[in-house]
């Protein structure tokens, strides 16, 4: 969410794809990134136990390392470790901001919806939460008619009931995978 709110008419362009926001003594640029830039793809992740003592730093280069965001890790994996802990050389990527913009939050498409991580559970609907399990009790019930209603309710739950119907800006920042 754009952090203050803009009013009409305060949207502007540096160039494509770098957006900016006038405001009576300010000019905001993206706290995001800009085109160009590139970022560390960083996520909660383990490593074999015999490394559990060890900070980050200190886990050999080339150790195994389990992915969070991948299920249940391997009996021989250690204790859980956050994001901000991990080493560059362990991430799984390097994505590059290529646009910029700034747009009203119900103006999200379908394929941007499933961009911030909506999917179609194999047994129908669309969903946010991913469970490692296939009993749809543990889901929604029948999931939501598009990703986009789904990407409407993981908003709600994130910024609080109503918070949707605000219509407030946001900032759209686009990436592509430049390293696998």
């Amino acid at each position: 969410m754009v952090k203050p709110q803009p009013e009409q008419g305060c949207i502007g362009h540096f160039g494509p794809g770098n957006p900016f926001i006038r405001g009576e003594r300010v000019v905001v640029r993206c706290p995001y990134g800009q085109p160009g830039d590139r970022l560390l793809t960083r996520e909660a992740w383990r490593t074999l136990t015999e490394y559990d003592a060890h900070p980050p730093r200190d886990v050999p280069v080339g150790a195994s390392i389990w992915y969070e965001a991948d299920g249940h890790a391997p009996a021989d994996f250690g204790r859980y470790r956050h994001a901000r802990f991990m080493c560059r050389w362990m991430s799984r990527g390097i994505d590059e901001v290529v646009n910029v913009r700034v747009e009203r939050l119900q103006d999200i498409s379908e394929a941007d919806a499933r961009a911030e991580g909506i999917f179609q559970h194999v047994r129908g609907g669309w969903h946010w939460h991913k469970h490692d399990s296939s009993n749809l009790d543990d889901w929604n019930q029948f999931g939501y008619r598009t990703a986009r209603h789904a990407y409407q309710s993981l908003w709600e739950q994130i910024n609080g009931a109503g918070s949707w119907d605000t219509n407030p800006y946001v900032w759209v920042v686009e990436f592509k995978r430049v390293m696998p």
